[in-house]
């Protein structure tokens, strides 16, 4: 049974956590945020809604990944990408050996249109409907001669 204390996570059973000290790190936090990250399939929802077919060292699902994990740790502008580019934690999180660039977050933001913006409505719709899964509602009549009953089942 695992505790608070201990534990593996989700989406990369190779990382455990637990809280006896060892090699610290200050984004260390992250790890279980990359494990709600996973059960909410960000990663696949941001490589279906930016599907950019360029050949390039970081695409831009990569890019807006890095700054959600990035804001998330409290790095509020992309100021900070260039010391954070080879940040054990983020790079393992990643799977990236080298994170990208202050320069190259700032051409992807730029490049961002109307259809990008349309994406990540999308991308918002599909959250929120994953969160919040529609009910359905089942009636059932029965009737006899002397019971007459309504079943009512919210799914």
């Amino acid at each position: 049974m695992s505790s608070l204390q201990q534990g593996t996570l989700n989406f990369n059973k190779s990382y455990s956590y637990n809280f006896e000290g060892g090699n610290l790190s200050s984004n260390a936090g992250l790890i279980m945020v990359r494990s709600f990250t996973e059960k909410l399939g960000i990663r696949p929802l941001l490589q279906e809604a930016f599907n950019d077919s360029l050949d390039r060292q970081h695409t831009y699902a990569e890019i807006i990944e890095q700054l959600l994990y990035s804001i998330i740790a409290g790095y509020s502008s992309d100021n900070c990408a260039n010391s954070l580019r080879h940040d054990p934690v983020l790079t393992r999180l990643l799977g990236k050996e080298v994170l990208a660039s202050q320069p190259t977050i700032s051409r992807c933001i730029n490049a961002l249109d109307e259809n990008a913006i349309e994406a990540f409505n999308q991308l918002l719709e599909k959250l929120f409907e994953l969160g919040n899964p529609r009910k359905k509602t089942i009636y059932s009549f029965i009737s006899s001669s002397s019971i007459s009953a309504i079943i009512v089942c919210i799914l």
